[in-house]
């Protein structure tokens, strides 16, 4: 598709591919920056398919792999993943379902900024799928319910499940409140033959990640007005699942969610590739990151 001009600036012309100066466009490939978003630094980067092709996939790992160390060392940040429940039940049940007890999700809500909750069936519907008049559509009643995961092993988590469409990222601040005191149990008992398959630690751990602050702020944040609704009523944590057309069109839901988290990574079919957000200017690092990619020889590879 050709090139076309904007205001001094250059784009394919593919969702997502909007308004990188030419200056720093090379430096920056494969990934685009969208200059016109004011507020925050958004990048997009486009997939040929999901799930991606094995160059592009294991691209990606790598490179989110040197971002998160990046980000851990300049701003302090720490990587929380949740995964959507409708991708789940259509393409990664047996994946999940295996490592349910290793990972420990935890369910609560995602949700497009100012979208309604879908209604739950009415008896005329239920009726009607009962009689076949009509076929149930799990996505039809079912809101976007996502899995956060207790245990914080990122790397692993992110090798199953990255690149089908079912993953997000937030990048936050510590929350001292996760941190668990000291282990007092005595180590004869943790070592006795009744206790030695219990990891009393990563019990622990788990608990103390439960109190995370994010919970309750994000609750305040996006769900204000789902306090009485049946499907959300009672879910820990309210996360946005964004799109590009966000940053552009609803900038202050954008202001709202950077007061949540620093950095934000979706994988968005409607821009057909993946979405990176920053609250803090991170093109320097991402420019000086993917030329140390290069260097060692890791070409991202686009038709």
């Amino acid at each position: 598709m050709m090139a076309r001009q904007v205001s001094g600036t250059e784009t394919s012309g593919r969702s997502g591919d909007r308004l990188t100066p030419l200056d720093r466009k090379r430096e920056l490939l494969p990934w685009r920056k969208a200059h016109e978003v004011t507020g925050c630094s958004l990048f997009w980067i486009p997939v040929d398919a999901f799930p991606p092709p094995s160059g592009q996939i294991h691209w990606l790992q790598e490179f989110f792999s040197r971002f998160h160390v990046l980000l851990q060392a300049k701003l302090g940040l720490r990587p929380e993943q949740f995964l959507q429940l409708k991708t789940i039940q259509q393409k990664l049940m047996d994946e999940f379902l295996g490592t349910m007890l290793e990972f420990g999700p935890m369910l609560g809500l995602s949700r497009r900024p100012g979208a309604a909750l879908p209604s739950v069936p009415t008896e005329d519907d239920i009726r009607a799928i009962i009689e076949g008049k009509k076929t149930f559509d799990f996505g039809e009643y079912v809101a976007d319910f996502c899995y956060w995961f207790l245990d914080s092993e990122e790397a692993k988590q992110r090798q199953i499940f990255l690149g089908h469409v079912v993953l997000a990222v937030l990048l936050l601040k510590p929350d001292p409140n996760t941190q668990p005191p000291p282990n007092y149990i005595p180590l004869q008992i943790r070592q006795d033959p009744v206790f030695r398959n219990i990891d009393s630690d990563r019990a622990r751990a788990r608990t103390y990640r439960m109190l995370d602050g994010f919970q309750a702020k994000s609750k305040e944040l996006f769900g204000q007005d789902l306090k009485n609704n049946l499907q959300a009523k009672h879910v820990p944590f309210v996360v946005p699942l964004l799109q590009t057309k966000d940053f552009f069109e609803q900038p202050q839901e954008i202001e709202k969610c950077f007061s949540l988290f620093d950095v934000y990574m979706n994988e968005s079919p409607a821009d057909k590739g993946m979405i990176l957000a920053s609250s803090a200017d991170l093109e320097d690092d991402l420019i000086t990151l993917l030329a140390e990619m290069k260097q060692n020889g890791l070409q991202y590879g686009e038709r």
